[in-house]
């Protein structure tokens, strides 16, 4: 039986993605992370979604699955933001893509979601989350 494991990259290793990183590391064939503020593996890639290329950070890697777990949802200019996910999603054509982020549940009235303070949203989606963040 040959090897199944698929070569990821993780875009943003924040709160979400340095997570999924870490446990992907010893699951998948490879994986390459990137930062934009803070780098958290030492192998980390520094990408910058709106202004950098993914093709060229990524460099050739053979990458099956990318997720983006990275600070892109609130992007005021519309033009900036729809060329950022052209050229991005040129690139992950032929690959599985996965989208994900933990800003987009709160409503920075306060300021940024900080990687050091636990945020609790109020209602079902508190009842349902909080015991799996907890663990």
């Amino acid at each position: 039986m040959g090897n199944n494991r698929k070569n990821i990259a993780v875009i943003g290793t924040g709160f979400l993605g340095r997570v999924i990183a870490d446990q992907a590391t010893s699951l998948c064939g490879g994986v390459v992370s990137t930062y934009n503020q803070n780098k958290f593996f030492d192998s980390s890639i520094k990408f910058d979604f709106f202004k950098d290329n993914i093709a060229e950070i990524l460099g050739g890697k053979k990458i099956d699955v990318v997720i983006i777990a990275a600070k892109i949802e609130f992007m005021e200019d519309k033009e900036i933001l729809e060329g950022a996910m052209r050229k991005f999603l040129e690139y992950c054509e032929g690959k599985r893509l996965v989208y994900l982020s933990s800003d987009g549940i709160f409503d920075g009235e306060k300021g940024g979601c900080m990687q050091k303070v636990i945020f609790r949203p109020p209602g079902l989606f508190m009842e349902i989350i909080w015991p799996c963040v907890k663990s």
